[in-house]
């Protein structure tokens, strides 16, 4: 009988200790994910952000009457775009991404995120998205 409760014990160490090994495992498992999706965010809002720039940029240096259209896809991330200035914002959740742009005289009109926006060349001045 005695034997049987010491079998009983060390079984019961045993998975408790498992337990906490694969408690601690998923714990830092949680935190390295939650470290990646914050990253990937980043990274695809920087991404966002260079790919407006160079659109706006191209549709400028190539002159008066130039039109194009970009992809405004924020992979389901929830970002927000502003151009203001010289530069494109990506805003998201943790931070902002910016990318520079050559030309300051841009009217930015109405626009929606996840869908194409026409860019043009009109007279010196950018239209991204429809303008009035």
């Amino acid at each position: 009988m005695k034997r049987k409760a010491q079998i009983t014990v060390e079984f019961t160490i045993v998975l408790v200790l498992l337990f906490l090994v694969l408690g601690a495992s998923l714990a830092i498992f949680s935190e390295r994910n939650a470290a990646l999706n914050a990253s990937r965010a980043q990274l695809e809002a920087k991404n966002l952000a260079f790919n407006v720039a160079r659109t706006i940029n191209q549709v400028h240096l190539a002159g008066n009457g130039t039109e194009t259209a970009v992809l405004l896809d924020d992979k389901g991330l929830g970002f927000d775009l502003n151009i203001a200035g010289n530069s494109v914002d990506v805003s998201f959740e943790g931070g902002t991404a910016s990318a520079p742009l050559i030309t300051p005289q841009i009217v930015s009109g109405t626009y929606a995120i996840g869908e194409f926006v026409d860019v043009r060349n009109n007279n010196g001045n950018i239209e991204f998205g429809e303008v009035q």
